[in-house]
């Protein structure tokens, strides 16, 4: 079979790319192992800039939304104390993974995308093309390989780019997807959907959540894979605290229970070869700190195919051509989740050594502060915007937001503190 594009992964990764050359009338063939539609072990939450960035996606919202969150609830590890956000316009929408990447993969083969449902046994690059090999001795030759093929990624394996499987950059995630009905949602979560990340809950170093659906919860809880054990333990006991607050219904049984591995330690230091690129999770395209990783599946692939196109019009698909690639990424999302990878690598490490010290003191000082500071947000609607849109990945961390956060907190801690010594006056 031959073709100018071809693609292994049918992800949103694989699917965008694959949109965005066929729609301009470049022949591709997207290789999915699995049958298709897929259930995907994935949270299913997307911040609204998926929509922001991809304008043909807008008027088919509908088709792929399945509820939309105006707010959330924020628990801080350690804490009594918890932040609630109500907003005026979405914080997160709700997709069901096997409908959603469905439809994206329809959108594509629309446009005459070509999918082959088999696995890749081997890929050769060639100096004038890309061969791959597949289980049934059938071989696709293109011009151009795209890896949208996740976590420890067979393309890259195979064409020299070193494949993600690194336990201090790997998270280790148990999810669940619940039918409850619209009705219970309503009532336990409210008609508002806000989404509940639980942060450090039972000391992992990573968070659990509750995103509420139309008529189903996807409940879950991860953290890094060398400092997480006993998923399934902690993620019982995440089941048992979500009904002690009245989250979930009591009588609720949790059932198909799934695990899986995402990548959180950054980019690829390098996610092209000759003849082949790197998309979504087997780049390494996803948030350290949210886990996030939809959007930057979808965009890297939309890059992908932009640079690609610009290859086949001078029909050179060296390494030299297609380093264009990297550096698009990089200026586009890479360099915030290099710097998002040095702050987990940071909190992970000062987290670390206060466990291991046994500097109860300290500990117990920083529980403190970290419950004042929260009383202090929770008085401040802004401070709780700027909170919660970088607790979804809605917001990056960067030195403006920073900034406008502190000489907040400086007035609301102001505030607070006076209020306090007032009312102990007044008493």
């Amino acid at each position: 079979m031959q073709c100018d594009v071809a693609i292994v992964g049918a992800g949103p990764a694989g699917t965008t790319a694959a949109r965005f050359l066929a729609k301009k009338g470049f022949k591709v063939v997207l290789v999915e192992k699995s049958p298709v539609p897929r259930e995907k072990i994935c949270g299913g939450m997307m911040t609204p800039r998926v929509f922001e960035r991809f304008a043909d996606l807008k008027s088919k919202m509908k088709k792929l939304v399945d509820s939309t969150s105006y707010g959330a609830c924020l628990y801080p590890p350690l804490t009594t104390s918890n932040l609630h956000h109500t907003a005026a316009s979405p914080v997160g929408f709700m997709v069901l993974r096997k409908k959603f990447d469905y439809a994206l993969l329809q959108m594509a083969m629309d446009y005459g995308a070509e999918l082959v449902n088999n696995r890749v046994r081997n890929i050769v690059i060639k100096q004038d093309a890309a061969q791959i090999l597949l289980d049934d001795n059938t071989t696709i030759e293109s011009k151009v390989v795209i890896g949208a093929d996740g976590l420890g990624s067979l393309v890259a394996k195979q064409t020299g780019l070193s494949p993600i499987f690194n336990h201090k950059k790997v998270a280790l995630c148990g999810v669940t997807e619940l039918e409850i009905g619209e009705e219970n949602i309503k009532t336990y979560i409210g008609e508002r959907r806000p989404i509940h990340l639980f942060f450090g809950f039972d000391n992992t170093f990573g968070y659990a959540w509750l995103f509420p659906k139309k008529s189903c919860v996807n409940i879950g809880l991860g953290g890094l894979m060398d400092k997480t054990k006993d998923v399934k333990e902690r993620f019982t006991k995440f089941i048992g605290l979500l009904k002690e607050k009245k989250l979930i219904p009591k009588s609720l049984q949790t059932k198909n229970f799934s695990a899986a591995l995402i990548p959180v330690g950054g980019p690829l230091e390098k996610t092209y070869a000759d003849r082949v690129v790197l998309c979504g999770d087997a780049a390494g395209f996803v948030h350290p700190l949210t886990g996030e990783g939809i959007y930057y599946a979808m965009a890297s692939g939309e890059i992908a195919s932009k640079v690609i196109m610009n290859a086949m019009e001078c029909e050179e698909y060296t390494e030299r051509r297609l380093s264009e690639y990297q550096a698009t990424w990089m200026e586009d999302f890479g360099k915030g989740l290099i710097l998002d990878a040095k702050i987990q690598k940071m909190l992970v490490a000062n987290i670390q050594r206060i466990a291991e010290s046994g500097m109860q003191r300290r500990l117990g000082a920083a529980t403190r502060l970290l419950e004042l500071g929260t009383k202090i947000v929770e008085t401040d609607e802004e401070l709780k915007t700027i909170m919660t849109e970088l607790c979804v990945g809605r917001e990056s961390i960067n030195k403006a937001v920073i900034g406008k956060f502190l000489s907040k907190m400086a007035l609301s801690t102001s505030r607070y503190i006076g209020k306090k010594l007032f009312n102990r006056r007044a008493a």
